[in-house]
């Protein structure tokens, strides 16, 4: 576990998360930070997927609220905060339609590939192993996921 000290507020950490997201993506204007609300993994799991999931740690649905897990200690913990700043792409995404948003299967795995990349950024700049077991269960996961083939048959050459 990285420990931080517990002196940041839910505030000040979404604030710079929310800081980072925008300087990635280069937007000028600052960023209004979402509804968060915490519980447990189950009912994350049961709003959030289609088939079984209990490695979910936070959903992000279009709008303006985040679905973290009660579980996560985002004041002491660096790697569960980068969940919370994976859901926050999310929110940014769909808030600024930043990625196409539409809900096929290849256009899920550009939003999820795209906040995945800003977490190892993020977790890179602090400094923070991601060898974590969380982590490398969420990329299998992902990767596990197969999209059907897309027909291309009624598309004029």
């Amino acid at each position: 576990m990285n420990i931080l000290p517990a002196s940041d507020s839910m505030a000040e950490i979404i604030t710079g998360l929310l800081l980072f997201i925008q300087s990635e993506f280069g937007l000028f204007n600052s960023i209004e930070p979402p509804h968060i609300e915490f519980m447990p993994v189950v009912e994350i799991a049961e709003a959030a997927c289609e088939q079984h999931c209990n490695e979910i740690k936070g959903w992000t649905p279009p709008g303006n609220t985040v679905y973290l897990s009660n579980d996560l200690s985002i004041n002491l913990d660096m790697f569960d905060r980068s969940i919370v700043l994976h859901e926050l792409v999310h929110y940014v995404q769909y808030k600024y339609q930043l990625i196409n948003m539409a809900s096929d299967c290849l256009t899920w795995k550009a939003r999820e590939a795209q906040a995945y990349q800003l977490q190892f950024r993020w977790l890179q700049k602090h400094k923070v192993s991601f060898n974590s077991l969380n982590l490398n269960i969420a990329m299998r996961n992902f990767h596990r996921v197969q999209c059907p083939p897309v027909d291309d048959s009624s598309v004029e050459l």
